[in-house]
């Protein structure tokens, strides 16, 4: 994977009394156009520093689309590897918040006015929300943008999930009983709002909405505060709250709210204490599902979070095993089989496992976590790449799908092979339980946002260097060359801000404000050799 303002890496590991034939590069470059192929085999060269038979190329590739490319051997064997190139992922970051505030607030309607579209109960629809004030965060902050937020919230969440606004109080959206996760949902965009400037806010300060964002997650994790079984219950499981609660609790140790503080903190002590005493059985992996990626990615996540590494090297495996590895980007997703009823790529848990498995590494230093949390986002760009021309759903700048699926074909549903899709499309399933539990569900992207939150916390940021088995520097989220003196190291990341070398300890990060889009890495330190504001 890499983007068209960066270098395609592509390497051949020759097999013992075997060469290279040749090597083309195939590629689509527009909707409906012909296939192209260009003879690469000169780009590869021997990789003149170690000892190993590999043969690397470095190809700059310009234009945005999925290519192949071919290998032939003088054996007679062929290796294929799958990749893409990407628009700079700031633009489809962009093109993504602008399109949602073009197409999805419910403005002046009499059912839900200012809510986020397509309306539902569950908590994963707000994930929108959170995406563009974090983007908003993190690049030049557009202020409509923030206002439609900020009145959603204000005028839908605060109504729609409690009693009179009151956050002690959640009505039961779903008959009997309400739904702990979406608590996790609502008390981010509160979060989020309270790192605005005052400026940017029309219906509270920065204080209220920090607080608010407090008051819901102390409701979030204790159990004292619901009747019902099933929610207390819920209280225990670990969810998207796992993105910010290391950030909120720093925030309220430094404000005026310390009484909130220290309810939040006692509960997120308890909390991780359940985590651990379970991880032996791992209790972790299993939520509504058993062996749930939901479960025990975030649950790894948290236990980092918590410096219990030993309790979460217990997780990290599954991690690993569940994204997998293909020479087929599509295919490098967490496994999340149950919509599809099929392997698939699912836009929000496969983007928050592959988040969990980056912040793993950054504890438990094993690389395998960190390219394995790499391949998985880049998979799920998947679900938002316009320039994609091979399923037949396709997508506009802005638009997205929330689930890929990767078998083709998919047997259940043929129409769904290699295809993007959101769960609507079960609404005309010929399966009675399947078309009632989706029936209300609207639109493919419903449930589409917090991946790329958990995105913009990690590799939108974050560029790693490491070295390899070979005794190589290798590049995560980036490109890395050699200079007279060091090595240049550019990133991928739609806004990036920080450098990592984990296994010498050695941290960049810029000053407040600035994008350094590459630094050089010389005499065992990182050096800046641009900034831009």
């Amino acid at each position: 994977m890499t983007t068209t303002e960066g270098k395609f890496f592509a390497e051949v590991i020759l097999p013992d009394n075997d060469s290279l034939l040749g090597v083309k590069l195939i590629s689509v470059r527009e909707e409906g156009g012909t296939i192209e192929e260009i003879d690469i085999s000169n780009a590869f060269h021997v990789i003149s520093d170690e000892k190993s038979k590999r043969l690397r190329a470095v190809l700059p590739l310009r234009t945005a689309g999925e290519i192949k490319i071919v290998a032939k051997l003088d054996s007679g064997k062929y290796d294929v590897l799958v990749g893409n190139v990407l628009e700079p992922v700031h633009k489809i970051l962009e093109e993504r918040a602008a399109w949602l505030c073009n197409h999805s607030f419910n403005t002046f309607q009499e059912t839900r006015p200012y809510a986020c579209l397509p309306l539902s109960n569950q908590g994963e629809s707000l994930g929108k929300l959170s995406f563009i004030l974090m983007k908003n965060l993190l690049s030049a902050p557009i202020p409509e943008q923030v206002s439609k937020v900020e009145r959603s919230a204000f005028h839908d969440l605060k109504h729609h999930w409690f009693e009179d606004g009151d956050f002690m109080s959640p009505i039961p959206l779903y008959g009997s009983f309400y739904r702990i996760y979406d608590f996790d949902y609502i008390g981010h965009v509160f979060y989020l709002l309270s790192q605005f400037d005052e400026s940017f806010l029309q219906y509270g300060k920065p204080e209220a909405y920090l607080c608010w964002a407090a008051e819901i997650m102390c409701m979030r994790l204790d159990p004292d505060c619901h009747q019902n079984k099933r929610e207390k219950e819920e209280a225990g499981l670990v969810g998207v709250f796992i993105l910010y609660i290391g950030d909120l609790l720093a925030d309220l140790k430094k404000s005026a709210f310390i009484y909130w503080y220290e309810k939040l903190d006692k509960l997120w002590l308890a909390f991780v204490e359940g985590l651990k005493q379970g991880s032996q059985g791992y209790q972790g992996a299993i939520t509504e599902h058993f062996y749930d990626n939901a479960g025990f990615g975030l649950t790894c996540e948290a236990l980092c979070l918590a410096e219990l590494t030993d309790e979460a090297e217990l997780y990290a495996p599954l991690i690993i095993a569940n994204i997998g590895y293909s020479n087929d980007y599509r295919a490098n997703a967490p496994d999340r089989w149950w919509e599809a009823l099929s392997f698939m790529t699912h836009s929000l848990w496969g983007g928050l496992v592959a988040g969990a498995a980056r912040a793993a590494y950054e504890t438990i230093g094993d690389t395998r976590l960190l390219e394995a949390g790499y391949r998985a986002t880049m998979a799920v760009f998947n679900c938002y790449d316009w320039n994609v021309y091979s399923t037949t759903r396709k997508l506009k700048p802005g638009e997205a799908a929330s689930t890929y699926s990767i078998a083709a074909p998919n047997l259940n549903m043929p129409e769904i092979s290699r295809n993007r899709f959101g769960q609507s499309i079960f609404k005309k399933s010929s399966d009675p339980l399947f078309s009632s539990l989706f029936s209300t569900i609207e639109g493919d992207d419903w449930d589409m946002g917090e991946e790329l939150v958990a995105y913009m916390l990690g590799f939108g940021s974050t560029t790693y260097i490491y070295t390899d088995e070979e005794g190589g520097l290798s590049c995560v989220n980036g490109f890395i060359e050699p200079r007279e003196k060091g090595w240049e190291i550019t990133s991928y990341a739609a806004y990036p801000t920080r450098y990592v070398m984990r296994e010498k300890g050695l941290t960049f990060i810029s000053k407040e404000g600035e994008i350094v889009r590459s630094v050089l890495f010389m005499d065992g330190t990182f050096e800046r050799t641009e900034v831009k504001k």
